[in-house]
């Protein structure tokens, strides 16, 4: 799913180069839309826990928030991973780098999702939490 989403908000950046203004202005609302919608998703999918979107958009409008700041300065840092690496040690070097990047990002996902599941957690009160870990392991069939 990080894969399919981060390949979808590349060839979103990539539709927007060489085109008008009004392109631009239509693209930005679906890459923000594409970045919630996984920040919406990935709490369940890594916390196995049934939430309703409505409990987690506040935390995904937020990670969503910092994912784009994330991928702002991340963009600039790997022009110079590249750079320095490809220089040193050569494709070898380059792979360092996506390495790297593919592991903060991962990294980033697995914090927000965490951090979302930690909100939920004090917002909805031990009543809701203890019928959700029920759910859980109704669900699981322990």
């Amino acid at each position: 799913m990080l894969l399919a989403v981060s390949g979808g908000s590349l060839a979103l950046r990539y539709l927007v180069i060489g085109r008008p203004v009004w392109v631009l202005i239509l693209v930005i609302p679906t890459y923000i839309l594409l970045q919630f919608s996984f920040y919406v998703v990935t709490p369940r999918l890594l916390l196995d826990l049934p939430f309703a979107w409505r409990d987690l958009a506040p935390g995904a409008a937020v990670s969503t928030g910092a994912a784009i700041l994330v991928t702002a300065v991340s963009s600039f840092q790997l022009h110079r991973w590249f750079s320095a690496y490809g220089k040193a040690y050569g494709g070898f070097g380059i792979g360092l780098g996506i390495i790297a990047y593919v592991g903060l990002i991962a990294l980033f996902w697995v914090w927000i999702a965490a951090i979302m599941g930690v909100y939920w957690e004090r917002k909805a009160g031990s009543s809701a939490v203890a019928a959700m870990h029920k759910l859980s392991a109704d669900l699981a069939g322990h």
